[in-house]
């Protein structure tokens, strides 16, 4: 337990595991400043500088592009709603979510009249409000390795509840060359902590099979990967 509470504190995660021991485990209570005010604000000045951003874009143009017209589609956590424009390109019907109203006012500022015309509300992702088998296409997008595993379980579980058809997903995967690690608590960030091999068995605990994926960059002992899941 003493070894517990000094991995946490030494990885800066301590607040996160008590909190999630005190059964606020949604992702609100795990970190409540989380896109909000400033960092909300500032969060495409940031981002707009980042090389892997736009390779993200163009891949995500391309995967977006190969999928059929006129669908429905799901972007959660909506955020600045990047991806709005691909969408529309398609012809889809655009639903969004996110637990910050910050960002949902900061994605009303950037998209102006395309954001009237998608569904958008503020929820939380592991409580999705919609009915079983909505979208035909889920895109969550720098998101699960944000969160406690226990979250992560309960997002990808949402999904495939809601979800259709094909889902296209960016995970943090461990690298194999990294040095190893303790067995994920429930707790611990899904950020950097698991193997590629453990990512395909999360997605096919839940029920996902992988599709296709693209590598799109790496830090230090992480790599960062788009599934593609049906």
């Amino acid at each position: 337990m003493i070894s517990r509470i000094i991995e946490h504190a030494r990885n800066g995660t301590l607040l996160r595991a008590v909190m999630v021991k005190l059964g606020l485990s949604s992702w609100a209570a795990v970190d409540p400043d989380h896109y909000r005010g400033d960092t909300a604000r500032n969060y495409l000045t940031k981002r707009l500088k980042q090389e892997t951003w736009h390779k993200e874009q163009e891949l995500m143009d391309e995967l977006i592009s190969a999928q059929p017209d006129g669908i429905t589609v799901l972007d959660v956590p909506f955020g600045s709603g990047r991806f709005v424009e691909m969408f529309q390109r398609k012809q889809m019907s655009i639903y969004g979510i996110d637990i910050s109203q910050d960002m949902l006012d900061l994605a009303k500022k950037e998209l102006g009249d395309a954001f009237d015309q998608c569904q958008i509300e503020v929820g939380s992702a592991d409580a999705l409000p919609y009915e079983d088998d909505t979208f035909d296409l889920v895109v969550c997008f720098r998101f699960l390795g944000l969160l406690p595993y226990a979250t992560a379980r309960k997002v990808l579980a949402e999904i495939r509840r809601v979800c259709r058809g094909a889902v296209i997903i960016r995970v943090p995967v461990r690298k194999e060359s990294a040095p190893p690690q303790p067995p994920i608590q429930e707790d611990d960030l899904v950020q950097g902590r698991l193997l590629e091999k453990e990512v395909v068995s999360l997605f096919d605990e839940h029920g996902f099979r992988i599709s296709e994926s693209r590598d799109i960059g790496d830090r230090d002992e992480v790599k960062f990967v788009i599934f593609v899941l049906h």
